[in-house]
């Protein structure tokens, strides 16, 4: 990984929490767990044999409360994601993906979020009809919106949408032709947050 992507992340993250323990001489940790489900919508060339396909979604987060404009808490979050997808016209095989983030911004304003960022996918594919059999890893562009609704201290609800847009990946089928195994998707979901 190109660690010159980090050093900014990392000097932020070191700028907030200084300044936070400059206001509060110890800060208050925070973290948060979500579990999320939906579907996940394969766009343009992909719409060509594949159905949407269920989609799961886990994070975590951890770091600190902060007392700053427009920032709640810093720390170190991960995302996952693994979506599923049958293929079209009752051709054997499957087609899976599994994302998790690589640099994304998560910014509230009140019961809204938004989340640009890029991430990486493995996408692995198998369809014998076609003579394709792979898996590969690429990065891509998404931006996700959405509410998340506190309910309790401990547990809030989340729904919202997110739009990915992957580098290409094609692959010769056994006619000779390319076949796009990675591109666009748009997927809705709904979960549930725990929090400490």
């Amino acid at each position: 990984m190109n660690r010159s992507f980090l050093r900014p992340f990392l000097i932020c993250l070191a700028s907030c929490f200084s300044a936070s323990v400059a206001k509060a001489e110890a800060p208050q940790p925070t973290g948060s767990v979500h579990f999320e489900a939906g579907k996940s919508n394969p766009q343009g060339k992909l719409k060509d044999y594949l159905m949407p396909g269920n989609l799961y979604r886990f994070g975590i987060f951890g770091g600190a409360k902060v007392d700053l404009k427009f920032v709640g808490a810093v720390g170190l979050g991960w995302d996952f994601t693994f979506s599923e997808h049958k293929l079209k016209d009752n051709m054997e095989g499957h087609y899976r993906r599994v994302t998790w983030d690589w640099q994304h911004v998560p910014l509230s304003f009140g019961f809204l979020y938004v989340k640009p960022g890029l991430s990486w996918v493995v996408t692995n594919v198998k369809i014998p009809s076609l003579g394709v059999d792979e898996s590969s890893i690429r990065p891509e562009l998404m931006f996700e919106s959405g509410i998340r609704v506190g309910l309790s201290p401990n547990f809030g609800f989340s729904t919202g949408a997110v739009a990915e847009w992957a580098w290409l990946d094609t692959e010769k089928t056994s006619a000779g032709k390319d076949l796009n195994i990675t591109g666009n998707y748009g997927s809705w979901f709904a979960g549930f947050t725990l929090s400490i």
